[in-house]
Formats: structure tokens, C-alpha cells, sequence
């Protein structure tokens, strides 16, 4: 499928709060080791635009989202790459990524993630990684994801073993 656009409406007001564009939409073969397996192909959007406006009323923009990144209806079943997000209102910004997965608690984690000149969101992180988040109680907000490595880090500092859980 190619050139594929969604757009996102209030239910109450009528009023247009975002907008899904898709250039491509193809599958790909998951690798088990050194075996291309073919019975869970993996779904790829490619060139992916996502607008949100600033009249957009969180959580319930969230889930219309999510359904419309949820092509086949799977859990976990898509990867999403050439990434750009556009979040309106006052925090005007515009954000790059290389590749971003739909998480299973709702949060679009973006990998290899740039910020366009003139953006005023948050602070580029070191990992490189954001998430928006469009479901729960964080819906509608952009976040830094720390690296893997610093958490690791920080639990072995502390004196904890992996074993051991978190106070």
C-alpha cells in the first residue's frame, strides 16, 4: 500500500486534531537467528508523518491514533521508520526519527531521534531516544528515554544485583 492518509477528528466539536500520512506499508521477513522465518512477517510503515494539533484531547486522540498505527490489528506487529513528528500549540516542534515501534503501554519510542531547527521541545537526550506517549496518564507528552546502559549503571552503583528487586 502506499501513500496512505489518515485524519483525526473530535468527536464532540468536529474539529480536525491531527493528521497520519504514510508513504509506504510493506512486509518484511523476521530473522531467527540465521533463518529468514516467513509465519510472523513483520509490518513496515515507511515515511511516516504524524500531526497533532493543539486542540487535540488526550487520552481519547491517543487511541485514535493507535488504531491507525495498529494497520493489521496485531500487538507489536509494526516498525515504523522515517519518522517526523509535529506537535502543535505552544511547545511548536518538529521531530525527526529513524525508526519508532508502538509500544504495548502506549508510548511511540522513537530511535535516532533529531530535532528540527526552531523546535522548542525538550532537550535532545544523549540516548537519542523520546517517547510521545499516546495512551495512559502521560498521553500527549514527549519524554526522554534514558539508556539501557545508565539504568544498568545506576542499579549495580546503588549495590543491587540484577536479581535482587527494587526497593
Amino acid at each position: 500500500m502506499k501513500a496512505i492518509v489518515y485524519g483525526f477528528f473530535d468527536d464532540r466539536t468536529g474539529a480536525r486534531i491531527g493528521r497520519l500520512q504514510i508513504e509506504n506499508v510493506a512486509l518484511e521477513y523476521q530473522h531467527r537467528g540465521f533463518l529468514r522465518v516467513a509465519w510472523d512477517p513483520l509490518v513496515v510503515l515507511d515515511g511516516v508523518t504524524l500531526e497533532i494539533d493543539a486542540a487535540a484531547i488526550w487520552p481519547d486522540a491517543g487511541v485514535k491514533i493507535v488504531d491507525a498505527l495498529r494497520v493489521t490489528g496485531r500487538q507489536n506487529a509494526s516498525v515504523l521508520r522515517h519518522v517526523r513528528l509535529r506537535l502543535g500549540g505552544a511547545r511548536q516542534s518538529e521531530i525527526t526519527a529513524e525508526s519508532a515501534l508502538l509500544r504495548k503501554d502506549g508510548a511511540l519510542e522513537l530511535t535516532g531521534v533529531e530535532l528540527a531547527a526552531g523546535s522548542t521541545a525538550a532537550t535532545l537526550p544523549a540516548s537519542g531516544r523520546m517517547c510521545f506517549w499516546l495512551a495512559g496518564p502521560r498521553a500527549g507528552q514527549l519524554t526522554t528515554v534514558p539508556p539501557a546502559s545508565a539504568d544498568i549503571a545506576a542499579l549495580f552503583s546503588a549495590g543491587k544485583t540484577l536479581a535482587q528487586p527494587a526497593p
